[in-house]
Formats: C-alpha cells, sequence, structure tokens
C-alpha cells in the first residue's frame, strides 16, 4: 500500500484525509448526518471505490454496528432468562424463579470477567459454553437438584439457542451500512469481508444470526472472541484472526467502539473507521511504531 498515513496524536485518534478526499465532517456535514436518524451511515464514510482501491480486507463490528440494538441489554437479558425459566421447567419438572436464574447468570459472568483486566493482552472473554455451564452448575446446587453431562450438555444448547433467538427479536439491521457493504462486495470481489466480535456467542451463532437477517452471505469469515479465545479490547483478535492476516495497513475496520474498534485496531496496524449510529466520526490510519510506544509511556 502507498505511503499514505499522517501523523496522529498519541493521545487519541484525529481523522486524517485520504489523498483529496477531507473525510473530516464540518459542523454542517455532523448537522446533517445526525438528521438522518438513528443506524444512518452517510455515504462519505469512505466511498466504495476508494475503499476498494486501497484495502485488501475489511473487518466489520456487528453488534451496534451493522446490527443494531432496539433495547437495552438489561431488557434483552430478561427476556432470555424467561425464555430459561421454561426451559428448565421442561428439564427439571420444577420452577425456577426469574431472580434465582438472572442472580446465578450475573454471578457466574462476574467470577469469569474478574480473573483479569478486560484490556489485558491475556483476557480471552468468557465462552458462552463455559459460562452457561457455570449457570446451570450453580442452579443445581441452589435447588439440590441431579443431573447427568448428556442432559446438562442438551440443556446448556437449549439456553445458547434461546439466547440467540432472544437477541435476533432485539435486533435490526443498520441498512446504509449493509448497502455500503453490498457494494463494495460487487464492486471488488478480491476484497475479503470478514466480521470479529467481542460477544461471548459463539462464530456460529453470530453466523446464525447473521442468516436471519439475509446477511450471512456478505461475510468470507469471522470470528467471535468467546471462539478464538481474544479480544478486540485487548487488541489480540485482530493479531489472532487468521494467524495475523488483518494485521496490515491494507486492512480496515469499521465499528462504533472507540476503544476495541478504532484504538485497537490501530495499535495493530490496520486503518480503522469509527461512527456511532447516526454520526460518521472519521478514518483513523495506523499507529506508527513511535506513536504506539508514546503511548504506552504516557499510560504508565
Amino acid at each position: 500500500m502507498p505511503n499514505r498515513r499522517q501523523n496522529d496524536s498519541p493521545s487519541g485518534p484525529r481523522p486524517i484525509c485520504l489523498e483529496s478526499l477531507a473525510l473530516t465532517q464540518t459542523s454542517e456535514d455532523r448537522e446533517r448526518n445526525l438528521s438522518v436518524g438513528r443506524g444512518k451511515v452517510p455515504e462519505m464514510i469512505l466511498p466504495v471505490s476508494i475503499a476498494a482501491e486501497w484495502f485488501k480486507s475489511i473487518s466489520l463490528d456487528i453488534f451496534d454496528t451493522l446490527l443494531i440494538r432496539t433495547a437495552d441489554t438489561d431488557v434483552i437479558t430478561q427476556n432470555a432468562s424467561l425464555r430459561w425459566a421454561d426451559i428448565f421447567r421442561t428439564f427439571f419438572d420444577k420452577k425456577v424463579s426469574i431472580e434465582l436464574i438472572a442472580q446465578c447468570r450475573e454471578d457466574c459472568r462476574s467470577v469469569g470477567q474478574l480473573v483479569l483486566p478486560l484490556c489485558s493482552e491475556k483476557y480471552t472473554g468468557i465462552p458462552v459454553f463455559k459460562w452457561f455451564s457455570s449457570v446451570v452448575d450453580m442452579l443445581v446446587s441452589d435447588l439440590g437438584l441431579t443431573l447427568d453431562s448428556s442432559r446438562r450438555h442438551d440443556l446448556v444448547e437449549h439456553m445458547i439457542r434461546a439466547e440467540v433467538e432472544t437477541e435476533e427479536r432485539f435486533l435490526r439491521v443498520n441498512e446504509p451500512l449493509k448497502s455500503w457493504a453490498r457494494s463494495l462486495q460487487e464492486c471488488s470481489p478480491a476484497t475479503s469481508i470478514f466480521f470479529l466480535s467481542d460477544m461471548y456467542l459463539r462464530t456460529r451463532d453470530i453466523q446464525d444470526i447473521l442468516g436471519r437477517f439475509e446477511l450471512r452471505d456478505l461475510f468470507d469469515d469471522g470470528a467471535t472472541s468467546g471462539d478464538e479465545h481474544a479480544t478486540k479490547r485487548s487488541g489480540q483478535l485482530y493479531k489472532k484472526f487468521r494467524n495475523g492476516q488483518l494485521v496490515s495497513s491494507s486492512h480496515l475496520h469499521i465499528g462504533d467502539d472507540l476503544e476495541s474498534d478504532v484504538m485497537q485496531s490501530r495499535k495493530a496496524g490496520c486503518w480503522a473507521v469509527h461512527y456511532t449510529q447516526g454520526s460518521y466520526v472519521g478514518v483513523f490510519s495506523p499507529f506508527s511504531i513511535d506513536e504506539e510506544n508514546s503511548l504506552f509511556e504516557e499510560e504508565i
């Protein structure tokens, strides 16, 4: 890739211009982009022709980027807990309170997350099967029940399926971003498109969700932190996925989280687009070695 990078301040990312494209917003641009509505991605995010010319591969964050949640996490969790209560009643022939389910779910999640800081390079996320198995074990213990290994496995799989179906109920497609990615796919078949998600669900679960919204064929491949045992938040998912294929200045990552999707992808050597639902922020170049060292020194 030609040398098109510009310096960023180590204190934080700054939007840059790609060649003659002024991608930094003016106040008028921002007002117009905000007015188009939640989840809208203006074309000026990066013209498809430029993306096809510059980048060999693109990765997209899924939740709150390509698929927008229509409810708060607490609402989604409550609905999933209701589904779990029905499943437990079937398996145990016993009513289990929603409050107990929610408490066990949160307790097991907290234990998994407190092992290492989220930003630690060694933090690998919480694999969903391990997390939900812990919930089952806690419930079985609290209720004085027994469950053999085969039925335990089946129960956890039913719980995961209920979780996926609940997530699907509270998602909608970010149509402008979908259209942009489809246009890129048609314009440049050689450009690979991946998804990367710091999600506890398995990669195949995310693929099922994408299939539900007719988006599965948009991607050549993808990964979740739960399956890869690495997170975007720590920067390791970018480096581990496909044996480091994305660690390149010919790769662009798009997402809504400033730390996980922008700062960490840039530290890994990628370009990044940051936007929050309805508001384009900018295109950012990778950190140079000097800039990354400088940032690291400031953090210490």
